[in-house]
């Protein structure tokens, strides 16, 4: 009964998409998920604690894991030209992910697929750039929010199904 649905005649792109929705609600936290996830146990219990827990958590990323249950990578440093090239000589093995592990450990960015934001902290430095049409919404995000000194946290205990791609995929 506590559903409301926000209709929109058209798919605006990924940082207006979710704008709609961030500017239509008034929670503490914002539990950013693309429409190709799932989970048996979205967490919201455990991440609201842990949040509330650590006031200058400004996004925390969950594990995200593909059908299969394998890891999907989620989290990584920022692209500067010495992590790129770091990246490319090791084929993005080597100094460039930071999902992994098995407690909540801080990152440069997570990915925009599952994301939980405090309002707080994008009250102060925005919402996503409605720029990007696609792609690096949520690494610009996460700058902005580090910049401000926000912490940006990834967090493998909770786990969250990504269909990579899924979404894409309809887009032209």
């Amino acid at each position: 009964p506590d559903v409301r649905v926000l209709a929109q005649d058209f798919r605006a792109g990924f940082g207006a998409n979710h704008n709609t929705v961030i500017r239509a609600t008034e929670g503490r936290y914002v539990y950013v998920l693309n429409e190709d996830t799932t989970a048996g146990d979205w967490a919201f219990d455990r991440i609201v604690a842990y949040l509330d827990a650590h006031p200058r958590v400004a996004a925390l990323g969950p594990r995200l894991v593909y059908p299969d249950g394998r890891l999907q990578d989620s989290a990584w440093r920022f692209p500067t030209p010495l992590v790129s090239a770091v990246g490319l000589l090791s084929v993005g093995k080597i100094g460039v992910k930071q999902s992994g592990g098995a407690q909540c450990h801080p990152v440069d960015w997570v990915m925009g697929a599952a994301l939980v934001l405090r309002r707080e902290a994008l009250d102060e430095v925005g919402l996503f750039d409605e720029q990007f049409p696609l792609y690096f919404n949520d690494v610009d995000l996460c700058y902005r929010l580090k910049q401000a000194g926000w912490e940006i946290v990834y967090d493998p205990r909770v786990r969250i199904v990504h269909v990579e791609g899924a979404s894409t995929r309809q887009a032209r």
